[in-house]
């Protein structure tokens, strides 16, 4: 004897979850992430804002990754723009933007693997592997104490798949964000390990 039950199949590249509906029709409810880590681990004066991420469309609306104070004065942002293919990195210091660069090359639904990075006089955008913009003028954030993935407020939601979201204390080396951001190693635990990083 053979009991079989459950199948189910999927329209779109990624899996989701099983909602049991008892013959009624239901959504699924977003995914929400708390308890992101501790804001003494976050660093004001330098640090790289990586995720390994895409988009359910490409363009359309703007998806925000946001390093923040709490308020929109002080900022990292990581932005899958409203604009099709447009990646974009912007910084704000006591409410004033400091940078805003971004990057056209890449769809937003492919798994994309990118770092932003702050120090003062020195941000870059990494995306797969390559150093793709660089701004070498602009403050550094105020008070960075909060992830989200939306802005401060919980508006421009990032809608997409995240398969990792790391947020470093110290600006990267380029052959450190190359590794980080490329094919070098498949795992954020592979980079660790490699880099004697002690994972929290």
């Amino acid at each position: 004897t053979v009991a079989y039950f459950g199948h189910q199949l999927e329209q779109s590249s990624y899996a989701t979850s099983y909602i049991p509906t008892s013959g009624a029709t239901t959504t699924r409810l977003a995914d929400v992430c708390n308890n992101s880590g501790s804001s003494d681990l976050i660093n004001s004066t330098e640090g790289v804002l990586y995720a390994e991420i895409s988009a359910l469309a490409n363009g359309g609306f703007d998806r925000y990754i946001s390093l923040n104070d709490n308020t929109g004065s002080n900022y990292v942002h990581l932005i899958l723009h409203a604009t099709d293919n447009r990646i974009a990195f912007r910084v704000n210091s006591g409410g004033v933007q400091q940078v805003n660069i971004s990057d056209y090359n890449f769809e937003q639904t492919d798994n994309l693997k990118i770092a932003c990075v702050y120090k003062q006089n020195n941000f870059s955008l990494w995306i797969n592997g390559i150093e793709r913009v660089t701004d070498i003028s602009g403050n550094i954030p105020i008070g960075l104490n909060k992830l989200n993935l939306s802005l401060f407020n919980g508006t421009q939601p990032f809608y997409g798949n995240v398969k990792s979201l790391v947020v470093f204390k110290e600006a990267l080396t380029n052959d450190e964000l190359e590794g980080l951001t490329g094919e070098g190693y498949d795992t954020f635990n592979a980079l660790a390990l490699a880099n004697n990083y002690t994972i929290i």
